[in-house]
């Protein structure tokens, strides 16, 4: 639903398998744009989206499970670049 309204790439992480950064990283610009023009539906709108896939992130990659017998892919799926 979230993603219907807004306008922004927001699956890109699910899509090319890369991490959630890369979806902050591309709406970033629009988020202090509309956030600048006082546009707080939008940036609400695009926030709420990117939790929505760094839930999704989380989700498929399962840090409670792999904590368990992959340390280094539990590190490599909780850490930012």
């Amino acid at each position: 639903m979230l993603e219907k309204k807004s306008r922004f790439p927001v699956r890109c992480a699910r899509r090319t398998g890369q991490k959630i950064d890369c979806c902050v990283n591309r709406c970033k610009q629009q988020i202090i744009e509309n956030y600048e023009n006082l546009n707080y539906a939008a940036v609400i709108r695009t926030t709420a989206a990117l939790a929505d896939e760094a839930n999704r992130y989380v989700e498929q990659n399962q840090p409670w499970a792999t904590v368990k017998t992959d340390l280094e892919k539990t590190r490599t799926t909780l850490t930012a670049t």
